[in-house]
């Protein structure tokens, strides 16, 4: 028989990671060069022109296509990843309370503070790297919306979501135990999202 005590030195809290890019400024010439590159596909160009080694047709794609692997790789040298691990469930809501909505919160549809309870939540379960409120008040105040978005959603999701085995883990279990059928799979699986300990 499983004690309490057991338990309780079992217990890890969830994390999750979010990747955000720091050089957004990128995505602009990344775009015009994919377009750029489309274009080279297009009939104004013949599959002679395009399929001879050394056409201008051809060394043009070439180059565009060189541009932007440098481009991408640039970007994705640029990611910065954010671990978060969730807070205790009492320590959680003793933040929402402290984090009350306002009049205008709730005619908005959310029962937290918005101006307030997104950067005392992320900075809360900021795990790697450590921040403070006001740190992630700059952090906000740099990144736009989209990379914003990330972080909230991910400081709410290690918070908030089911924490299951991912579907390829309950996969295979079932496989192992004879149930190999899509309709067995499907019947197990939770809409929760998976989790790492880490």
């Amino acid at each position: 028989m499983t004690t309490f005590d057991e338990i309780m030195g079992e217990l890890r809290l969830p994390r999750l990671t979010a990747r955000v890019y720091t050089r957004g400024d990128l995505l602009a010439e990344i775009t015009r060069l994919a377009n750029a590159y489309e274009a080279t596909r297009s009939t104004s160009y013949s599959d002679d022109e395009l399929g001879a080694a050394n056409s201008p047709a051809a060394a043009e794609r070439d180059r565009i296509f060189d541009r932007l692997e440098e481009l991408n790789a640039e970007l994705e040298a640029s990611v910065v990843e954010f671990e978060f691990q969730a807070l205790g469930a009492i320590e959680y809501r003793m933040l929402q309370e402290a984090h009350k909505p306002r009049p205008s919160d709730v005619e908005a549809g959310v029962d937290f503070n918005i101006d307030t309870f997104p950067s005392a939540l992320v900075s809360a379960c900021s795990f790697d790297p450590v921040m403070t409120v006001d740190q992630v008040d700059q952090l906000f105040a740099s990144i736009h919306d989209g990379e914003f978005k990330k972080l909230w959603s991910t400081a709410i999701a290690v918070n908030v979501a089911e924490v299951t085995a991912p579907k390829f883990v309950r996969r295979s279990a079932l496989e192992v135990l004879g149930a190999t059928s899509s309709s067995s799979v499907g019947d197990t699986e939770s809409h929760g999202a998976s989790f790492s300990d880490g």
